[in-house]
C-alpha cells in the first residue's frame, strides 16, 4: 500500500471506530425503554454498518429526554 494512503485513511479509521465505541457504550448503559424501536439487538447489529450505523444510532436511535 502506498502511504499517503494510509497515512490519509488513519484519521477516519480512528473516527470511524470512536463512533462505534461510543455508541456501544451508550446502547449498553440504556435501558430497553430509551432505545427507539427497544431492540438493543437491532441497533448493536446496526453499529457494524461503520459509519452509518453508529451515526443512526446516535441520531435516531436513543429517546431524548424531556425538558421541563
Amino acid at each position: 500500500m502506498d502511504a499517503q494512503l494510509v497515512l490519509g485513511a488513519a484519521p477516519l479509521a480512528v473516527l470511524g471506530t470512536f463512533l462505534v465505541v461510543l455508541s456501544a457504550i451508550d446502547l449498553v448503559n440504556r435501558e430497553r425503554a430509551q432505545i427507539v424501536g427497544g431492540s438493543k439487538l437491532v441497533w448493536g447489529v446496526a453499529l457494524l454498518a461503520i459509519p452509518v450505523g453508529p451515526i443512526a444510532y446516535l441520531w435516531f436511535g436513543r429517546k431524548r429526554a424531556q425538558r421541563r
